[in-house]
């Protein structure tokens, strides 16, 4: 997985057990958040790339869900060095949140996925159907519970969660299916801090590390740190991550409500 969907990932990849989701829930269908990616190698900073996420309400098999899609790519300045195009979607229960269907399409410097997955809560599995550019296509199935949500429904389940209770330091596992495989990370509560955004505006927040798996991009360990809004809405105003080379720093451009 590379950059903007690592991001996209880390947004996504928190789900806590045994939480009580807030009413109302903090969002709504038509709620946009856009942001900008921005690298550093050495002391230079650029932006090269976007990411957003996008509500809407639906209609699938005859329920009410959310319809969550999130989409990342680098400007069309920066493709030449590493082109980037992806797109996850994510049906969930509109009551509380749970996956019903999730699909990621992306394209990375060349290397393309289009996977699937399908919750069955009655038979417990969750079916998926891998392609990517080193499998021409993969199907298979693995036990589902409740403690599962697809990375991109996960996001906003977080953001409904009462958090008001949780004390500094406190860490808290976190799973996620990726690929087919499940990933047992954890998220650490670090306590409340004011930031500046780049727009000037001084927020009142929330600030989360997480533990990452190292790769081509990331380095092993407790690299990501992502500030949310301390009210109703949870809004991620910001993330930032050491990579093997350089940094990256992600920002809140826009919110429509």
């Amino acid at each position: 997985m590379k950059l903007i969907s690592s991001i996209i990932l880390f947004f996504a990849i928190i789900s806590l057990n045994a939480q009580e989701i807030q009413k109302p829930l903090p969002f709504r269908s038509g709620e946009k958040i856009s942001y900008d990616v921005r690298y550093s190698i050495g002391f230079f900073w650029f932006t090269a790339g976007f990411v957003s996420f996008n509500v809407d309400s639906a209609e699938y098999k005859n329920q009410s869900v959310y319809h969550f899609v999130s989409v990342g790519s680098t400007y069309p300045g920066y493709d030449w060095i590493f082109k980037v195009r992806d797109r996850y979607e994510s049906i969930v229960d509109i009551n509380n949140l749970r996956s019903i269907y999730y699909t990621r399409k992306t394209f990375e410097g060349g290397y393309e996925v289009d996977n699937t997955y399908l919750f069955d809560y009655r038979k417990n599995k969750i079916n998926y159907r891998i392609n990517n550019s080193n499998i021409n296509e993969k199907k298979g199935s693995v036990d589902w519970n409740n403690q599962i949500r697809d990375v991109l429904a996960s996001a906003y389940y977080l953001r409904s969660l009462k958090l008001d209770k949780l004390t500094p330091g406190t860490k808290i596992p976190l799973n996620t299916i990726l690929d087919g495989e499940y990933f047992p990370l954890y998220v650490r509560y670090l306590g409340k801090i004011k930031i500046e955004n780049l727009d000037g505006k001084i927020y009142d927040c929330l600030k989360f590390s997480a533990k990452v798996i190292g790769g081509s991009i990331f380095k092993e360990g407790e690299n990501l740190e992502v500030w949310v809004t301390n009210d109703k809405r949870k809004i991620p105003i910001k993330i930032q991550a050491e990579i093997l080379v350089g940094q990256v720093k992600v920002y809140m451009t826009d919110y429509q409500p």
